[in-house]
């Protein structure tokens, strides 16, 4: 028989909370991951932490698990889909080239 597995948010003590966090964040840096990403954890019976997966590239579904997971923090679909886009152009935007003092006559 099949067991149905459900997403459930979980109260953590405070620095259990922060080293997923941690973790989940420097994850995203070391994988290269842009503008979004999902990171799935579970815990064991004795309370660890342990990484089941990096999703680099979860699907934007509506009914997907970024979207119950960002509905855990309050966040709706289109909040999802809007603070995606927000980043993808945060780091496309073209940025400011610094120009030394005196290059250009001053």
């Amino acid at each position: 028989y099949m067991q149905k597995i459900k997403s459930v948010p979980v109260a953590l003590p405070e620095e259990v909370r922060r080293f997923v966090e941690m973790c989940s964040l420097r994850l995203f840096e070391r994988l290269g991951c842009r503008d979004y990403a999902r990171f799935d954890w579970r815990f064991g019976a004795d309370g660890q932490p342990r990484l089941l997966e990096a999703n680099p590239n979860p699907g934007w579904c509506w009914d997907g698990h970024l979207v119950k997971q960002a509905a855990y923090a309050g966040y709706d679909y289109a909040d999802v889909l809007r603070m995606i886009l927000e980043a993808a152009f945060r780091r496309l935007a073209p940025q400011p080239v610094a120009v030394p003092v005196g290059s250009n006559g001053v």
